[in-house]
């Protein structure tokens, strides 16, 4: 009877054991997605911000439509195989003599009007989302040459 009650007690322990390991062990995997995750949100957040700065001051004096076509061209320059074009829209929006106002620190120092950055905040957040679903980008040179249109088929995709 000694031997059966000290194997049950040592199965007992055993299973107390590896209850508390495996429990530390999916807290430690918990941790580690929330941590993938939020590093995720946070590389998402960091392109949207890339997006709506560069729709905000390029594209804020221009029609909605000029500025939701700006945004498209960001997009497809990112997904473009061409290894001329960075591969994460702050890339594109950083590269040297693309958009004017990362060479002009006096236009990165007026005041921001919170309607136009709150449109163009929703305007990126939504190209992000939907920019893709919608309709089939262009790639390279093809790209830029696709979006010059006139300003009269831009008004009309307000």
């Amino acid at each position: 009877m000694r031997i059966v009650r000290k194997i049950v007690v040592a199965g007992f322990l055993s299973l107390v054991v590896g209850a508390l390991l495996g429990h530390f062990h999916d807290e430690v995997r918990i941790d580690q997605q929330t941590e993938i995750e939020q590093a995720a949100e946070a590389k998402e957040e960091k392109e949207i911000g890339c997006l709506r700065e560069a729709l905000y001051y390029e594209g804020r004096g221009g029609l909605i439509g000029e500025q939701r076509m700006m945004g498209m061209v960001i997009l497809a320059r990112v997904a473009d195989l061409d290894p001329q074009w960075p591969k994460s829209i702050c890339g594109v929006v950083a590269q040297d003599r693309q958009f004017s106002y990362k060479q002009d620190p006096v236009v990165l120092a007026r005041p921001i009007d919170p309607v136009a950055w709150r449109r163009a905040d929703d305007m990126a957040r939504q190209l992000k989302r939907e920019a893709w679903q919608y309709q089939l980008l262009p790639r390279g040179a093809e790209c830029v040459r696709s979006y010059k249109m006139s300003d009269v088929k831009l008004a009309s995709l307000k």
